[in-house]
């Protein structure tokens, strides 16, 4: 074998090589006692089927998030209802179960929320009292690679809209699906 041939990782280190940082079991005890919880997103390409919502409160359950954005719930309208110990905030298109965002969050945490904006069915912003600042959460569904680039010039500028109409000395987070692409473009079947 020659000396210049990579064959993965070593123990403590990265793809890149560069050194890790170890957690020790301790130390991520005492992360799990402090106040914090798990936040993540997924698109789900619809809650509009029998059971879906329970499946995705069980996976919620089971990976520990507290609260879920949603993307593709394609429900219709906007409003909030309440599943199993769990809030679900909703913002789709009035008629046809097309595109639409939600909040997914343990019931104990709803009780922080102090505002809701369904600003469209491609983006929902949930306000909590949160301490040491309160927090926005913005969750977004953003137009395929195929959409008009209207259409995705209006999300971006509307995205821009409520981060001016929020206080600055509030946390804000942005996520959902951006139906992004990264590189310089297609080749064959490779982006």
């Amino acid at each position: 074998m020659e000396a210049d041939e990579y064959n993965g990782p070593e123990y403590g280190r990265s793809l890149n090589g560069t050194r890790v940082l170890r957690i020790s079991r301790s130390a991520h005890e005492n992360l799990k006692k402090n106040n914090q919880m798990k936040i993540g997103t997924w698109n789900v390409r619809s809650m509009n089927e029998e059971g879906k919502v329970e499946n995705t409160i069980q996976e919620m359950k089971r990976l520990k998030l507290s609260i879920l954005g949603i993307s593709e719930m394609r429900w219709t309208g906007s409003g909030q209802c309440e599943v199993d110990d769990h809030m679900i905030y909703y913002s789709g298109k009035d008629s046809i179960h097309q595109n639409g965002v939600a909040v997914i969050m343990e019931k104990t945490i709803s009780r922080s929320v102090k505002n809701v904006i369904p600003f469209s069915d491609r983006i929902i912003v949930i306000q909590l009292e949160t301490a040491p600042v309160n927090t926005n959460i913005i969750q977004v569904y953003a137009p395929t690679s195929n959409a008009d680039d209207e259409e995705v010039e209006s999300l971006y500028e509307n995205l821009r809209y409520l981060k001016n109409q929020l206080k600055n000395n509030e946390m804000t987070i942005l996520m959902g699906d951006l139906n992004s692409k990264i590189g310089k473009g297609k080749q064959d079947c490779i982006v």
